[in-house]
């Protein structure tokens, strides 16, 4: 995750930079460790990216 293409892959809406309407959600995400079992925390990740993608008219 990062500002621009050359600092991640990512930006904070999980958009991938340079491909439109591509979202990444994935655990790799995670910058830290986050425990033993990252079930959660990325069921988490999932639920937040999903709030940015908008809504089909």
């Amino acid at each position: 995750m990062g500002s621009c293409a050359d600092d991640g892959v990512i930006d904070h809406r999980h958009r991938v930079f340079g491909y439109d309407g591509l979202y990444f959600v994935d655990g790799s995400a995670i910058s830290a460790k986050p425990g033993v079992n990252p079930s959660l925390s990325i069921c988490a990740l999932v639920e937040r990216a999903m709030t940015f993608i908008p809504e089909e008219s």
